[in-house]
């Protein structure tokens, strides 16, 4: 049974970490605000990601805590298992990051080449880059 102070250092690495990469996606996105190349291209880049990369803060911060419990208190069949959890977990934003700018990239193909693109081929397009990152996250 883990004591109080076992607990202790994992959560503060968890704090720690996911605070220093808190700080370090609000000083990107500060620079990319501040950037030369503020188009619709970047903007739809910069929202997919925007909602994605606080998973990503928290995640890493799981991480680190998990690599800390693992020496402390945490038994390796758990240890794995959250390593696995998340992979996933990333593995399926990054998916879901590239099946909304495969969507965003569909439509404006289609309105360069003065074509209406339906909602038909973009839906196709998400749901594509969807199956294709399940698949990624089933070989895990």
């Amino acid at each position: 049974m883990p004591t109080v102070s076992s607990l202790a250092w994992p959560m503060l690495v968890f704090v720690v970490t996911t605070t220093a990469a808190l700080g370090l996606r609000v000083a990107i996105r500060a620079t990319v605000k501040r950037g030369p190349t503020r188009g619709p291209v970047n903007g739809a880049i910069s929202a997919a990601i925007q909602r994605a990369s606080l998973l990503w803060c928290v995640a890493l911060g799981l991480y680190a805590a998990n690599e800390v419990a693992v020496d402390v208190f945490l038994p390796l069949s758990w240890y794995t298992g959250v390593g696995r959890l998340l992979e996933v977990v990333v593995v399926l934003s990054v998916t879901v990051i590239l099946a909304g700018i495969s969507s965003f990239a569909t439509a404006c193909v289609g309105h360069v080449r003065n074509g209406a693109v339906n909602g038909f081929v973009q839906t196709t397009a998400f749901v594509v880059t969807l199956v294709a990152g399940a698949l990624v996250v089933l070989s895990l």
